[in-house]
């Protein structure tokens, strides 16, 4: 295919991105209906015809962590039939590059791999599962929330191309295990020794690295949330927005041949080569992206040095104002998931557990309790049934008080009235003349 090509009457292709997959062909398409820029996989393997079923099932699943599926068909041209898939397009990055700048934080590894745990619960109730679930299909987005992307497609092409698939909750559950271990030591998690584990993490954190080590990751998607916590978006916003560390940043000794002297630093007398522009460390190269960066929109055609800056590689530094209402909502929401304390319940479960830690029943009890304590919710709407109950306690006063001053009448009672005004009387000194002798 190439790039102008209308597909299904409804996209058109922009320009192709890398994909870590065989056997799927990624381009950036315009979708005319909605006004806005999509993933387009054409599906080459054989199992094209498969992942475009699974497709199909996928599109019922609904949860705001799991990018929809737009359409998906056959298209028909001189060239041939090609089997092509269209989703949502994230933006930001995948947890592969995140995991790539070394060991993340505690907090933003947990938020990373429970986000993902909790959207596949959703995806699992309609027994949907991701299949082949890796760092690459977990994205990062610039307001701190996690986004799954691939559900079931990939485990279909996976399988098809050889690769290590699985098609279980078990699988999933295993996978993202392996991701925490992954991000939370920076090493591989099949490398893993027990002497890699840092300390800090707690001990549901502590012995999940543990349990991916001894191999016997946890069985379900459940077990991994609850062992996760409450997400916090801040801890995984700072810990992405982090500049990827470069073999420039990394102090080194200098070469005993090649002196370092101030000569070869920048000073403001020294011009800067037109043809090779300053580049933010943010933008992406467009001549070589990776696949842990195909997310990125860095179109696949070669580029010069000097046209770098001009490429789409730009647009992911620029803001998306149509997005940016929903980043607040999730900082609101983050802000007040971070300040939740919990109730008296489970203040008092959190003392009864420091006497007897070792009594499974109160552990689950106090786990049950934080549970529903954190539990995400767009708002906190407890201030707000506070003050309407202490407006209609005060209203509800007031006209109580009111109905009790007012003066009670019994029925058919009429008030006294004053003596009616009579008019005054003209005295004279004779009488009035008698009715016989008028006329």
């Amino acid at each position: 295919m190439l790039a102008g090509t209308t597909i299904g009457r409804r996209f058109t292709l922009l320009h192709p991105v890398l994909h870590d997959l065989p056997g799927i062909e990624r381009w950036v398409a315009e979708d005319t209906r909605l006004a806005q820029r999509v993933n387009l996989d054409v599906v080459t393997s054989a199992a094209a015809e498969r992942a475009r079923r699974v497709a199909a099932s996928t599109a019922k699943v609904r949860d705001a962590r799991l990018p929809r599926v737009l359409s998906s068909g056959v298209h028909r041209d001189d060239d041939g039939t090609a089997t092509y898939i269209v989703t949502e397009r994230p933006r930001g990055s995948t947890s592969a590059s995140l995991l790539s700048k070394g060991p993340v934080a505690p907090a933003a590894a947990a938020t990373l791999v429970g986000e993902a745990a909790r959207a596949l619960e959703v995806a699992a109730a309609e027994r949907v599962h991701h299949g082949y679930l890796r760092a690459e299909a977990l994205t990062v987005t610039p307001g701190g929330r996690v986004l799954v992307t691939g559900l079931g497609i990939d485990g279909a092409v996976a399988a098809e191309a050889g690769l290590k698939a699985g098609e279980r909750e078990k699988d999933d559950a295993a996978a993202l295990a392996r991701i925490y271990a992954q991000a939370v030591t920076g090493a591989d998690a099949a490398l893993l020794t027990a002497d890699r584990v840092p300390e800090g993490l707690g001990s549901a954190g502590t012995s999940l690295v543990m349990a991916v080590i001894a191999g016997d990751p946890p069985a379900t998607l459940a077990e991994i949330s609850r062992t996760m916590g409450p997400p916090d978006a801040r801890a995984l916003r700072a810990a992405s927005s982090q500049p990827r560390p470069t073999p420039a940043s990394v102090p080194s000794a200098p070469s005993p041949e090649v002196p370092a002297t101030p000569a070869v630093l920048a000073t403001p007398a020294t011009p800067v080569s037109p043809a090779t522009p300053p580049t933010p460390t943010s933008v992406v190269s467009p001549s070589a992206p990776s696949p842990a960066e195909s997310e990125l929109e860095v179109p696949a055609e070669p580029a010069t040095a000097s046209a770098a800056p001009m490429t789409g590689a730009t647009e992911t530094v620029t803001p998306h104002v149509k997005d940016a209402p929903l980043e607040m909502l999730d900082e609101i929401v983050a802000d007040q998931h971070a300040r939740r304390s919990g109730g008296l319940w489970q203040i008092l479960l959190e003392r009864l557990h420091r006497w007897w830690p070792q009594s499974q029943p109160l552990t689950d009890a106090l786990e049950r309790a934080r549970e529903r304590a954190n539990r995400p919710a767009p708002f906190n709407a407890g201030p707000l049934i506070l003050g309407l109950a202490v407006v209609a306690i005060i209203v509800i006063a007031i006209v109580a008080f009111s109905t009790l001053t007012t003066i009670t009448r019994p029925e058919g009672f009429v008030p006294s009235s004053p003596s009616p005004a009579y008019p005054e009387f003209t005295f004279s000194p004779s009488p009035s003349p008698s009715g016989d002798n008028e006329g």
